[in-house]
């Protein structure tokens, strides 16, 4: 699927790459500009550190396609890079 050219599923208008923004990593962490990512498995937070389980989980970018006429949105997870 080539990321220039998204159809829309819902009403077939073009749709645009963008991504979502981690706002809890801006205010939290101070990290601006932080990327959302995808993370596998399901979420753990260690009882000593109150922090997220990350070790050796496999991660990847979230690109969303946003739809120029209707406003849908379609994510998807790519390879760090």
């Amino acid at each position: 699927m080539s990321p220039e050219q998204h159809q829309c599923p819902k009403c077939s208008s073009q749709m645009k790459a963008g991504f979502l923004l981690d706002v809890w990593a801006m205010t939290i962490l101070g990290e601006f500009g932080k990327q959302q990512e995808w993370v596998e498995g399901q979420l753990e937070i260690s009882p000593w550190t109150q922090s997220l389980n990350l070790a050796g989980r496999q991660r990847r970018k979230m690109v969303t396609y946003c739809c120029g006429g209707c406003g849908y949105l379609e994510s998807y997870a790519v390879d760090l890079k």
